[in-house]
């Protein structure tokens, strides 16, 4: 692991306190430059990290040192805060007074229970005057980095993907902007961070337009926008703590180790993915489906054929399945999972249930699709879509026409009342034609004649019987004139799908008249 060495840390002037004083401003924290980043530590470390701090008690204005006198040394306060390790107990040369420059060393040991709190605090002194500091070190632990790609790791061009930071511990609440923040960087399959932003490269969600993202205790996840463009192939996202000054990290010169915010010495966790080109495909498959049905009885579960997905390519393989209705013909949603709509449409794979309004398929995959037919209406449409990465097939269900009343009682889900009734007069009051109106229709006309005394050829009426005569009936009319039938009897004889006419006349010549069938 990691070796730090910070800068030398002054103790502090504190005006009116006496030696040993115990008042108000004794032991001020000392946080480095650029305090934005570490605002209430003095350094953050992790566990098998080394550090090394250097003390002095010489004048130092620059970092708010005494302003006067010479002092050459340094006393800890080993009594302070004893479950906190001591300096000369990590180095037992250490101890007591040490001259200016002295370094005060420790090595993280979370096994060790005094870091079960993972905090140490080291007190200084100066042997007279106010003089004093205190160093305050942040051990800090991460349980994982993961993101939201499931088992695939793969994020397309010009899509997310959602990094989270699991179980953060040792690291102080945010402050500010920059304050106490974990930061994340991407590196390629050299290992080279990507600093590239935009479109060629990546964006954090974080608000920064740099290459790097930060997470903190309470929003533990960020999001990166890979663009449209990042070059394809594998990659890792590195996260880490502020590592204070590259000039920190001991025996390293290079940058990709030492730098602060994506140096690999500050480096806690790591998660892997894969940058792809965008999935293309399927072929189409709109006949696959199959044909429209039609006509079905409402609320009718309606099935399409099932068909082969091919032509799938790039990303990760897969491409959502998203079944949708609509009553309205082209009318759908834009949405890669759009709402569900009416009867409940959904999709089955491989033979499987039919669960799901989306589902997820590859090549290979047999898929069908099913939903309700209206439930309500007669003679209507509902419109079935099926989409695949932006591929479309469509399977439409018409519901059955209404076929009125039946003999027996009403069609069915018809209720009693129906049909159309039209009506007029000054009040709209007149029944022109309705339901309860009969009207007749004509099955079939003809002449014949007969003589006196007989019976004519028999004349066929189809639906005729020798007792229906509410529904279908006979009309004999003359030939000639009105009056040609004044004194005649006849008689039309009604049979089984034909009648004769009978005339009872003792003597005369033969008649001829038309005739009517008629159905109401």
């Amino acid at each position: 692991m990691a070796t730090y060495q910070t800068p030398t840390v002054f103790l502090r002037d504190a005006p009116s306190i006496p030696a040993g004083g115990t008042a108000e401003g004794q032991y001020p924290l000392h946080s480095f430059y650029p305090s934005d980043y570490m605002p209430d530590v003095t350094m953050y470390v992790k566990p098998s990290d080394t550090y090394k701090i250097p003390l002095s008690n010489a004048a130092d204005s620059t970092q708010n040192g005494n302003s006067g006198g010479t002092q050459t040394s340094v006393n800890y306060a080993g009594t302070v805060s004893s479950a906190d390790p001591d300096p000369d107990q990590a180095n037992s040369s250490q101890g007591g007074n040490q001259s200016n420059g002295s370094l005060w060393t420790a090595f993280v040991d979370d096994d060790d229970s005094s870091w079960d709190d993972r905090e140490t605090t080291w007190f200084f002194f100066a042997d007279s005057g106010a003089r004093s500091v205190r160093v305050y070190i942040k051990m800090v632990e991460l349980n994982s980095l993961t993101h939201n790609l499931g088992g695939s790791n793969i994020v397309e061009q010009g899509n997310n993907v959602v990094f989270t930071a699991n179980s953060i511990s040792g690291l102080e609440p945010p402050s500010g902007n920059h304050g106490n923040r974990l930061y994340l960087h991407v590196r390629d399959s050299n290992g080279n961070v990507v600093f590239t932003t935009g479109s060629s490269g990546l964006t954090w969600s974080s608000g920064s337009t740099s290459a790097i993202g930060k997470v903190s205790t309470t929003s533990t996840s960020v999001t990166l926008t890979v663009g449209s463009s990042m070059p394809a192939g594998n990659y890792v996202c590195h996260i880490g703590h502020y590592g204070g000054a590259g000039s920190w990290v001991q025996n390293e010169t290079d940058g990709k180790v030492t730098n602060p915010f994506y140096g690999s010495a500050n480096q806690l966790r790591t998660v892997n993915f894969t940058v792809s080109a965008p999935t293309t495909g399927p072929n189409a498959f709109d006949s696959g489906l199959g044909p429209d049905v039609g006509p079905v009885p409402r609320n009718t579960l309606v099935t399409s054929n099932s068909f082969t997905v091919a032509g799938i390519s790039g990303g990760t393989g897969f491409a959502t399945a998203s079944a949708e209705t609509s009553e309205i013909a082209n009318t759908f949603s834009s949405s890669t999972t759009p709402p569900e709509g009416l009867g409940s449409p959904r999709v089955s794979v491989n033979g499987g249930s039919f669960n799901n309004q989306n589902a997820q398929v590859q090549n290979g995959d047999s898929v069908r699709m099913r939903f309700f037919s209206n439930g309500t209406q007669f003679n209507k449409t509902r419109f079935g879509r099926l989409d695949i990465n932006g591929v479309q097939g469509f399977f439409n269900a018409t519901t059955e026409a209404f076929l009125g009343e039946s003999a027996s009682g009403t069609t069915s889900g018809s209720g009693g009342a129906y049909g159309l009734q039209i009506t007029g007069g000054a009040n709209n009051d007149k029944v022109i034609l309705g339901p309860n109106i009969k009207s007749s229709h004509l099955i079939t006309t003809g002449t014949v004649s007969v003589n006196a005394g007989a019976t004519s050829a028999a004349i066929t009426v189809e639906g005729l019987t020798a007792s229906n005569t509410d529904t279908v009936g006979v009309l004999i009319l003359p030939t000639t004139a009105e009056t040609a039938f004044v004194g005649f009897q006849l008689e039309v004889i009604r049979g089984s799908g034909s009648f004769t006419v009978k005339d009872y006349r003792v003597s005369g010549s033969a008649i001829s008249f038309r005739y009517y069938a008629l159905r109401y």
